[in-house]
C-alpha cells in the first residue's frame, strides 16, 4: 500500500529514504482519501442532515448504535478529536447544528468543553437547547472557511473535548471510553433573501420540541399576547416561534423586560431570577407542566404561587438549597 501511495502522491523525499515518515504517510492517505471521496461524485449542497444512520466518512467514532425508540447515534471515541465529512458547497454563509443526546450520562466538565471546527477552523456555537438528557447546538459557517481549500469536495467537522471516559453498562458491560453521543448533524444556508431568518425557522433542530404539548401552550399563550415591542426573556429556543427577541436572562438587571419565561426542569441555573421577577413587579399569569410565564402587565389575570404548576418553582429552589446546606454541614463534620 505504501508502494501505491508513493506512486500516486509522490514526495520530495530522496529515493534512499526506503519508507516515508509518519508525517508523509498521514499526508499521502489524505489526498488518496480525497481522491476517493472525489470518485463517489456526492453532489456538494448547501443543504445537508446527517443523522449517523448514514454511512460514516470521518473518523474518531464509537460503532452506530440503534435505540428501541429514537434516532441512530454513535459517542466519540476512544480520542479526544472526532471528524465528520460532508458534501456542503460554502459559497455562503451557513448555519451548522448538532444535537448531542445521553448528556445525564456525561460528565460535566467533557460537555462543557466541547468544540468545534470547520476545515480546521474554529466556530463559535451556542447552546439553542439543554435538558436532562440533551443539548442543541447552533453556530455560523463563514463562507470564508472554504478558501484555500476549493479543491475540496467537502468540508470537515471536528469535534473535540478535554478528555474521555469510561462508558460503562452494567446490562451489557459496555467498557469504551468515550467523550459525547450525537444523534443529529444538519447544515443549512444562514440567511434566505429578503427573510434572514426563515432557514433557521424552517429546519432548525429545535422545531421537534414544540411538537409536545407543554412546549406549544406557552408559545400559543405568547403568540395571541404579545406586543411587537414587548421585549421578553424565555429559553433560545423560542426564537423559533416567535418574532420578538428573546434576550437572555442577565438582561433582567440591565433591560427593561415586559415577559419572563422559566422552564422549570431548569430552574437550577436561573433559581436567582424568581426573587428579581417578584422584587421588580412581575407575577405569573400562565403555567403548565414544564414553563411558567410572569408579566408585568397587569390586564392579565393572575396565576396564583399556590398552584399546583407554580408552586414547584420555588419548592425546588428550596429543596435544593436545603440539600446544598445539609451537604455543606456533612462536609465540615
Amino acid at each position: 500500500m505504501i508502494e501505491d501511495l508513493q506512486r500516486h502522491y509522490p514526495s520530495p523525499i530522496p529515493d534512499s529514504i526506503p519508507a516515508p515518515s509518519p508525517e508523509l504517510l498521514t499526508d499521502q492517505l489524505e489526498k488518496h482519501y480525497k481522491q476517493r471521496y472525489c470518485s463517489l461524485n456526492i453532489p456538494a449542497t448547501q443543504t445537508y442532515h446527517y443523522d449517523f444512520s448514514q454511512a460514516l466518512r470521518g473518523s474518531g467514532w464509537q460503532r452506530r448504535e440503534q435505540p428501541i425508540k429514537g434516532l441512530t447515534y454513535r459517542w466519540t471515541g476512544p480520542d479526544t478529536i472526532s471528524t465528520l465529512d460532508l458534501p456542503i458547497a460554502l459559497d455562503q454563509d451557513l448555519t451548522l447544528e448538532f444535537q448531542v443526546i445521553c448528556t445525564d450520562s456525561t460528565a460535566p466538565d467533557i460537555l462543557g468543553s466541547l468544540t468545534v471546527s470547520v476545515n480546521n477552523i474554529v466556530i463559535p456555537v451556542r447552546i439553542l437547547h439543554l435538558d436532562l438528557v440533551l443539548r442543541i447546538f447552533q453556530g455560523t459557517i463563514p463562507k470564508s472557511v472554504h478558501q484555500g481549500n476549493s479543491d475540496s469536495s467537502f468540508i470537515r467537522l471536528k469535534f473535540q473535548v478535554n478528555r474521555v471516559a469510561l462508558l460503562s453498562n452494567p446490562r451489557n458491560s459496555d467498557t469504551r471510553w468515550v467523550g459525547v453521543a450525537m444523534n443529529e448533524v444538519q447544515v443549512f444556508p444562514a440567511t434566505m433573501g429578503d427573510r434572514p431568518d426563515m432557514p433557521a425557522r424552517s429546519r432548525t433542530l429545535a422545531l421537534q420540541l414544540f411538537e409536545r404539548e407543554y412546549w406549544q401552550e406557552p408559545i400559543t399563550f405568547l403568540q395571541t399576547h404579545l406586543r411587537p415591542k414587548d421585549a421578553i426573556i424565555a429559553p433560545l429556543s423560542f426564537q423559533v416561534k416567535l418574532s420578538n427577541s428573546i434576550h437572555p436572562y442577565e438582561a433582567l438587571a440591565t433591560q427593561n423586560i415586559q415577559w419572563v419565561v422559566l422552564q422549570k426542569d431548569r430552574i437550577e441555573h436561573i433559581g436567582s431570577t424568581l426573587l428579581k421577577l417578584v422584587v421588580q413587579g412581575f407575577h405569573p399569569v400562565f403555567a403548565n407542566g414544564l414553563f411558567v410565564i410572569f408579566t408585568t402587565r397587569s390586564e392579565f389575570p393572575k396565576v396564583p404561587y399556590t398552584s399546583v404548576d407554580v408552586k414547584p418553582l420555588y419548592v425546588d429552589i428550596l429543596k435544593r438549597n436545603f440539600r446544598k446546606i445539609v451537604a455543606k454541614f456533612t462536609h465540615a463534620s
